[in-house]
């Protein structure tokens, strides 16, 4: 059976290939997107989903960027609607709406799907990026020995918790130590890999975060599994300001504007909400905090025209900081929250 809820995610931008390989010209196949990325290379993917760096006219093979039958091996597409593929004989329909809250969960660990007959449960996955787990590998098998119950958590770890403002509320408490000087980040997050947004969708997102001592350096990412580095905008932190952050090609920043912008204070419930209408060169962009819109823009927020945006992950997904923030009312979906 199709595993859909442990989908691994390549690290390593363009990096991860073996010793490159020169070509003379650039490939026959269709180029769909081309640009220079933070280390000031050109890139260039084209549609068997290969990507390679442009340098006075010779083209270098970087890395295979994504499967071109990704859509085809994944999701069956309908009169009815799309459909995510199990196997051969089973189907169920991706999420395009949900709410998750805290209340009458017996333990944090519970709140991750791990049957497919679970359809009550939204969360498929979570990571516990630190000093004592910082490789993919690492990580992922504390994952699978905490939801098997056979160990507890080591540095960074997320719990049910009484809210810090009203003792009747269970809300989720997310923990992370500093990364070391040899890590890009630590992390604590939960993740759904059962959405589905494609070019033209409306995305939603919006949930209470009320953050201790130290802001992270993201907040949620909305990502396809599909592509190397799981692209998609982010919630991140210019400072003390909410921002939206490309997470591929030139990683385009959507600050708040200069002069109007308005921090994030500490030791108090914050209510984020997020809307991107999905497309590769015009999408909107929009972030409120407490119902006041910080940023209204048009510009690329799909990574590829043919991109699924199927993870949504949320919590400390990125620090550089000890941290501690407390996460409730998440709510996401292609109608207007």
């Amino acid at each position: 059976m199709k595993n859909v809820f442990m989908m691994a995610f390549a690290i390593g931008i363009l990096g991860c290939s073996k010793d490159p390989v020169i070509v003379r010209r650039c490939p026959e196949a269709m180029l769909i997107s081309e640009f220079v990325n933070s280390d000031g290379l050109n890139i260039r993917i084209y549609e068997d989903g290969n990507a390679y760096t442009l340098e006075d006219g010779a083209c270098t093979f970087a890395a295979a960027y994504y499967d071109p039958g990704f859509y085809e091996e994944t999701y069956n597409r309908t009169d009815s609607g799309v459909y995510i593929i199990v196997d051969a004989d089973t189907y169920f329909a991706p999420i395009k709406e949900a709410t998750l809250n805290f209340e009458g969960v017996g333990d944090a660990i519970d709140l991750i799907r791990t049957d497919i007959e679970q359809t009550e449960l939204l969360l498929t996955n979570f990571t516990l990026q630190s000093p004592s787990t910082p490789t993919v590998d690492e990580y992922v098998a504390l994952q699978n020995c905490l939801l098997n119950k056979t160990c507890d958590f080591i540095d960074n770890r997320f719990d049910l918790a009484e809210d810090p403002e009203d003792a009747s509320n269970t809300v989720l408490k997310f923990y992370s130590v500093a990364p070391t000087a040899n890590m890009v980040t630590s992390k604590t997050s939960i993740t759904t890999t059962l959405s589905y947004f494609e070019k033209g969708d409306d995305f939603w997102f919006e949930a209470k975060y009320y953050i201790k001592d130290n802001l992270p350096t993201t907040l949620a990412d909305f990502e396809s599994s599909y592509f190397l580095e799981s692209p998609g905008p982010r919630i991140i932190f210019r400072g003390d300001r909410l921002a939206i952050e490309n997470k591929f090609a030139e990683k385009l920043t959507f600050n708040q504007p200069e002069g109007s912008s308005v921090s994030f204070p500490l030791n108090q419930w914050v209510t984020v909400k997020v809307h991107l209408k999905y497309d590769e060169i015009n999408g909107v962009v929009q972030l409120w905090q407490d119902d006041v819109l910080l940023i209204d823009e048009t510009g690329p927020n799909l990574p590829l025209d043919i991109s699924i945006q199927n993870r949504v992950e949320m919590g400390i997904t990125a620090t550089q900081k000890e941290c501690t923030l407390y996460l409730d009312d998440v709510r996401f979906s292609d109608q207007e929250i």
